[in-house]
């Protein structure tokens, strides 16, 4: 039995990114701890008819509230990922809060900064994210950490950060360190580690359906589909439909590298 502790830079990256990881690790009963960096304060709203956030499209541009708002979703979602879950925010007792750091698309698949918005966890001194981290990563007695791959992914700045905060808090903690590991983006690339999602589709699909403000359109996929691998489909608010995969691949990563 391994303790495990996934870092993601706001709420819904937990279940789009590790879904089938945490609620693997929850159906067995092992110690698994979600730590999420920022409240997505930014985020775009999804309010359709039908879901739990009909008519709050409001939210979007009020940061405070949104972000409240995304607490519960992210709740609901771990709930939804199985029992015995533990879940952290990185800055728990700061008196000010890691904020989302915004995202433009600067190509095709391709996120960059905001210039509208300057700061933000992307800028957080990094030592102090890492050590903050790192006091997590003991508490946990971590035998695992999984975080985004060094360019976070498709290059979100705040999800950038979060591996380098998370690559400096495995080197901080020295000999005591867990093993790091890299959910791939690319889900075709080779592995080290593939997890197995059809066994916890139902966890990962309702908590998909509970960040109802950033994940619409979540359904299984017919046979046909499932014989090539896919399980189900969702999409975001860019309404382009993306599949669940029936395996998440991580890698083992070098933490010493790429940490800016």
């Amino acid at each position: 039995m391994q303790s495990l502790v996934v870092v993601h830079a706001h709420p819904d990256d937990e279940t789009l990114w590790t879904g089938g990881l945490i609620a693997t690790w929850a159906a067995q009963g092992w110690p698994v701890s979600v730590v999420t960096c920022t409240r997505g304060e930014r985020g775009e709203v999804l309010a359709l008819p039908g879901t739990t956030s009909e008519g709050m499209a409001g939210l979007e541009g009020d940061g405070p509230a949104l972000a409240a708002w995304r607490e519960g979703e992210l709740a609901a979602a771990l709930a939804a990922l199985g029992d015995g879950i533990s879940h952290h925010f990185l800055d728990e007792g700061l008196p000010d809060r890691y904020e989302d750091s915004g995202m433009v698309w600067v190509a095709p698949g391709l996120a960059g900064p905001d210039p509208a918005a300057p700061a933000g966890f992307a800028v957080a001194p990094l030592d102090d994210a890492a050590s903050r981290l790192a006091g997590l990563l003991r508490e946990a007695a971590a035998d695992i950490v999984v975080t985004y791959e060094a360019d976070g992914g498709y290059g979100h700045p705040d999800h950038v950060r979060a591996h380098a905060v998370t690559a400096r808090a495995v080197q901080m903690m020295g000999d005591d360190a867990p093993a790091c590991w890299e959910v791939l983006s690319d889900q075709d690339a080779p592995g080290d580690i593939t997890i197995d999602v059809a066994s916890v589709l139902d966890q990962v699909t309702a908590a998909m359906t509970a960040h109802a403000t950033q994940i619409q359109g979540v359904r299984r996929a017919d046979d046909a589909d499932r014989h090539c691998g896919i399980l189900g489909y969702y999409a975001l608010s860019n309404n382009v439909l993306s599949p669940i995969r029936a395996t998440e691949t991580y890698r083992t990563a070098r933490t010493t590298a790429n940490i800016a």
